[in-house]
């Protein structure tokens, strides 16, 4: 797990800041940005559909310990990939990314102490789809492709609501309410505790999302 989460923390950080040092437009850096955040959101549904046990989605609560080795694959690379992200808002003070990718660690790194690998799981699989295409509006809007950065945002904006609003919202009801019978209480309160602190936030870059929305969309209030 330790050699996967360094080769995979070294590629993000190289991808985010030294390709940066020597590229003044930006294009190759935004363009390697897009590339990563397409792999891992790719490979997080892959494990998605490969590992949650839809036929018993209570069992997200039962302790798998040690995951599978598709698993440990996902939650290393995970682990290495905000390792790299929080060098990067570091060095832009991104305070609010800072905060979500601290989040998401602690999640990630607490749902596999307490065994709770299918919670990781739907977890990334949840904050996988909308990811690219924020890296994408980027791309297209340095490169001053207008339609084609209307058309990521928009659809950027839509995945961030039915998947980090929406679904987000119903994974809170299962953990918090069936969970309650279900989790060891010391876990149950981390677990959730974490969760409920990342949906905050996605409520107010949703917020945000809405306000670039009418500004730039002309959206009617």
């Amino acid at each position: 797990m330790l050699h996967c989460t360094i080769i995979s923390a070294a590629f993000v950080i190289c991808s985010h800041n030294i390709v940066k040092l020597y590229n003044n437009n930006n294009v190759i850096s935004h363009g390697v940005t897009l590339l990563v955040n397409t792999l891992f959101s790719i490979f997080n549904i892959y494990c998605f559909f490969s590992l949650f046990p839809f036929n018993d989605i209570q069992s997200i609560y039962y302790p798998h310990n040690p995951p599978a080795s598709l698993q440990s694959l996902q939650i290393s690379y995970e682990l290495g990939y905000y390792i790299g992200y929080l060098i990067y808002d570091l060095n832009i003070r991104r305070h609010d990314m800072l905060l979500h990718h601290i989040l998401a660690m602690a999640l990630i790194t607490c749902g596999n102490l307490f065994g709770y690998n299918h919670f990781i799981n739907l977890s990334l699989f949840i904050f996988a789809p909308s990811t690219p295409f924020l890296a994408a509006t980027k791309f297209f809007r340095l490169l001053k492709f207008q339609v084609l950065t209307k058309a990521s945002f928009m659809t950027f904006a839509l995945l961030f609501f039915v998947f980090r609003i929406v679904i987000l919202s119903c994974f809170l009801k299962l953990t918090i309410i069936d969970g309650w019978y279900l989790a060891d209480r010391v876990h149950y309160f981390t677990a959730n505790s974490l969760l409920v602190s990342l949906y905050i936030m996605q409520i107010y870059w949703f917020t945000k999302i809405v306000h670039i929305l009418k500004k730039n969309f002309r959206l009617s209030t």
